[in-house]
Parts: structure tokens; C-alpha cells; sequence
């Protein structure tokens, strides 16, 4: 016959792994981030554009298909969404592929919607 558990036992036990001690962690205020982002930077290795945020990334992953930059996938990480750095990220990475003199397919549906909303890369964008 199995045991009884008890939850308060049980939840004694685990206590000390699920309860922070110490102070809450420091989050920065959105504009030193923003300062602190680096520079959109290209990494083929892993076929993503990274644009570091203090100690995050965010990446554009990409694949190159026919001679075009095929935008796939976009993640900026959850507690910086919504402040700007997907854009930085999308706009660097647009800019390296016109640099490049490569259309893009924007399959990832952020990517799609920085393109639609900034015509200065109509004439590059494919599909």
C-alpha cells in the first residue's frame, strides 16, 4: 500500500529551494539598456544576427537560400520586449543584408512587420 504524503512535510522540504533569499535582483532601467546594447553583429555560425543587451541577446535567426537572406525566427528576451531592441535588431540586420546587396524573405512575422512598416527596404524585399 503506498505511503500518505504529507504537503506540509513535503513543502517544508522544498522550501529551501523554491524561496529566494536575499534581496530581489537588480533589473536596469530601460535607457541605460538601451545604451548598453551593443551593436547588431552578424554571427554565420549559428545563422543569427545578436544584438547583446547587457548580459542577454536577442537574435534574428536566418538561412541564405538562393542568394537571399531568409528571415526565420526573431527572439528578443521576455523582460526586454516592447522596448525597442527588436527593432534596433531588425534594422541591423536589414542593413547588413542591403549592404550585401541580398534580398530578403521575411517568414518570421516581426520581421515581416518591421518591413512592412519601414518602406526604405521595399526594393529589397522578396516575397
Amino acid at each position: 500500500m503506498d505511503k500518505a504524503v504529507d504537503l506540509d512535510d513535503l513543502e517544508d522540504q522544498l522550501a529551501p529551494t523554491l524561496r529566494r533569499t536575499g534581496p530581489a535582483p537588480r533589473v536596469a532601467d530601460p535607457e541605460s539598456l538601451m545604451a548598453e546594447a551593443g551593436e547588431v553583429i552578424d554571427n554565420p555560425a549559428m545563422h543569427r544576427f545578436e544584438l547583446p543587451i547587457g548580459n542577454e541577446v536577442a537574435a534574428a535567426y536566418y538561412a541564405v537560400e538562393d542568394g537571399r537572406m531568409v528571415f526565420t525566427h526573431t527572439e528578443v528576451p521576455f523582460a526586454l520586449s516592447g522596448q525597442g531592441y527588436g527593432s534596433k535588431l531588425a534594422r541591423g540586420a536589414f542593413e547588413a543584408a542591403r549592404s550585401r546587396g541580398m534580398h530578403v524573405i521575411a517568414k518570421c512575422p516581426f520581421m515581416s512587420a518591421y518591413a512592412l512598416k519601414h518602406p526604405e527596404y521595399a526594393a529589397i524585399l522578396d516575397g
